[in-house]
């Protein structure tokens, strides 16, 4: 039986349960014991998160496997993703179980890629929105309208 620790990423809300999903039937179907579950507030696109750094020191001080339910919701940054890797963190993306480090290095460019273009489309609809006259930020005359978001444990 080998350890694991789940680890998610919580965005909306909405994903985490389809994350949630796929990492369960993954472990399901294989002989695992569950530490613990952990959920990320923070993007994908930043590698100083502090629930996956706890998963990580909990699979360092176990010897556990790093359960993901995408590589894409580990990390977007590519070398940080090796990193990992070469640092002996076993981890395992529930939706591509049999993938190898060639194939974990390609999926790390691929989504540090879309994470760019993301990024740029945004940047872009931003300043054209801005270009209309469109009031940008989460205050409108001066007082805060913006969504407040907690941590949240699943």
């Amino acid at each position: 039986m080998m350890e694991c620790n789940g680890y998610g990423e919580r965005q909306s809300g909405l994903g985490l349960a389809a994350q949630r999903k796929t990492v369960e039937d993954y472990l399901n179907g294989n002989d695992w014991n569950l530490i613990e579950e952990l959920v990320e507030i923070e993007s994908g696109k930043s590698n100083q998160r502090p629930k996956l750094m706890e998963a990580i020191d909990l699979c360092k001080a176990s010897g556990a496997t790093l359960v993901v339910a995408k590589i894409d919701r580990l990390t977007r940054d590519a070398a940080f993703l090796l990193s990992l890797k070469d640092g002996g963190i076993d981890f395992i993306a529930a939706d591509m179980p049999e993938a190898n480090r060639m194939t974990i290095g390609i999926m790390a460019l691929v989504a540090e890629q879309e994470w760019e273009a993301i990024s740029k489309r945004i940047k872009d609809a931003l300043s054209a929105a801005k270009a209309r006259g469109v009031q940008l930020g989460a205050y409108k005359d001066g007082k805060y309208v913006g969504r407040t978001w907690g941590s949240r444990r699943c």
